[in-house]
């Protein structure tokens, strides 16, 4: 995983290299030099800096794939926006087929609401999701921006401190 392939300096924690001069002089101690300072230095005993996280590799489940899949059964399989099929589920883009109107972060009260979540093709996601200003005045999407603007006035008088 984590393999080391470059001696690090214990000054900077950086990669160190041979100081050819210092292995010339007589009574020199230290052999090696940080490419970050420039300082003569030794070799850390600490083999390479963690580059990994420290989140777990295992999530939760949040319940959204159940939702996700009552959805699809809910809207016949197709998109709720064009009326195109969908990936079924088990599919590895299932997942991007599902859009949340009110996005998560925002309202995470939201999140697993039934009727947040639209069926859509990944390409009406990304779509929706790149684009919202000219998604928004594309006649297909009537239902969709219609839905959105009700369920935010809903939550902004829900919480008159939320922007």
């Amino acid at each position: 995983m984590n393999k080391p392939n470059k001696p690090l300096s214990d000054c900077c924690e950086k990669p160190a290299k041979v100081n050819m001069i210092a292995r010339a002089i007589e009574g020199a101690t230290r052999f090696m030099f940080c490419t970050h300072c420039g300082e003569p230095c030794d070799i850390s005993q600490r083999k390479v800096p963690f580059k990994g996280t420290t989140l777990s590799a295992t999530r939760k489940p949040s319940g959204e794939m159940e939702v996700f899949k009552a959805r699809y059964v809910a809207c016949g399989g197709v998109s709720m926006i064009s009326g195109q099929p969908l990936y079924p589920p088990g599919h590895k883009m299932f997942h991007w087929q599902m859009a949340h109107v009110l996005c998560k972060n925002n309202y995470p009260e939201e999140r697993l609401n039934p009727e947040n979540i639209w069926p859509m093709t990944v390409e009406e996601h990304q779509y929706q999701t790149k684009d919202p200003g000219k998604c928004r005045k594309d006649p297909l999407w009537v239902k969709f921006w219609a839905y959105y603007d009700r369920s935010k006035l809903r939550q902004e008088t829900k919480s008159p401190m939320r922007a």
